[in-house]
């Protein structure tokens, strides 16, 4: 489908989120005070990119935009000359950013009785060299051979109610399915394409929980997609983005003034 079509997927987010976080009737219209609470959204769960960053020492945090590990001295054979594939991708994925956004809300607000919170993350971005082993610019664990933390993965902690130590086992679990699966629409593994996945405990993740991006199509990892400062991780004003495609009447519905004040022209004294 078209990236900019307003298809039953999207209609079925902005109720959700009309519902649960603006408290107001869910319709599935667009206006003005759904773009207001948008914006307020972002600033009220901020996310620090920089925690996100490869801590390898060899890269600037987001990879050097490898797509084998030769680069980095992993092999699949004795004599080096078949590296292992995978790409690093430019940024965090914005999706993975949102998820843990709303993630934070539900824990915070929707969810409180659950008594989750947030942790930490156990990972973020890894590139090829930080898969090699290193850290801080020098080797200091083994080699690993996984690829979906190139910009595509976050490993988050939570904690559930006073225990200072993040959380595991049965815990993890619950989050997942309450959280993760049944208000973000994640699922567990791979199966469906376009979708955010989780891994299980059985599949390593048995004290944080591990959401990737690894089934998105092609279309959907281009590099506008991808997160490398604070400001493309927070992304611009839904109400601004709405003024500069013209969408005046949209903005307006919602009681802001359709277009932004004129600068007011300096005084003859403010010149001198």
């Amino acid at each position: 489908s078209k990236l900019d079509e307003f298809t039953t997927q999207t209609e079925q987010a902005i109720k959700q989120f009309q519902s649960d976080y603006m408290g107001i009737s869910a319709t599935g219209k667009v206006c003005g005070s759904l773009l207001l609470a948008l914006d307020d959204f972002r600033f009220k769960y901020p996310l620090n990119l920089a925690a996100m960053k490869c801590p390898c020492g060899k890269c600037d945090g987001f990879g050097k935009g490898y797509t084998d590990s030769e680069a980095a001295g992993i092999f699949l054979d004795a004599k080096h000359t078949k590296p292992r594939k995978g790409t690093e991708y430019p940024g965090m994925h914005r999706s993975l950013l949102w998820g843990l956004r709303a993630a934070l809300f539900y824990t915070r607000v929707k969810d409180k009785d659950l008594t989750y919170s947030f942790l930490g993350l156990s990972s973020g971005y890894r590139c090829w060299y930080n898969n090699a082993g290193y850290r801080n610019g020098h080797i200091t664990s083994t080699k690993r051979n996984t690829t979906n933390h190139m910009g595509n993965a976050l490993d988050v902690q939570f904690k559930k109610g006073s225990q200072s130590t993040r959380c595991a086992g049965s815990d993890v679990d619950a989050i997942r399915e309450k959280v993760f699966v049944k208000r973000l629409g994640a699922q567990l593994g791979w199966t469906e394409r376009n979708t955010l996945s989780l891994e299980t405990a059985a599949e390593g993740a048995t004290s944080w929980v591990h959401v990737d991006v690894r089934e998105y199509e092609a279309q959907y990892k281009i590099p506008r997609y991808y997160a490398v400062t604070q400001a493309t991780a927070d992304g611009d004003s839904m109400v601004e983005i709405a003024r500069r495609e013209g969408r005046l009447a949209l903005v307006a519905c919602g009681g802001i003034p359709p277009t932004t004040p004129p600068a007011r022209a300096p005084s003859a004294d403010e010149r001198k």
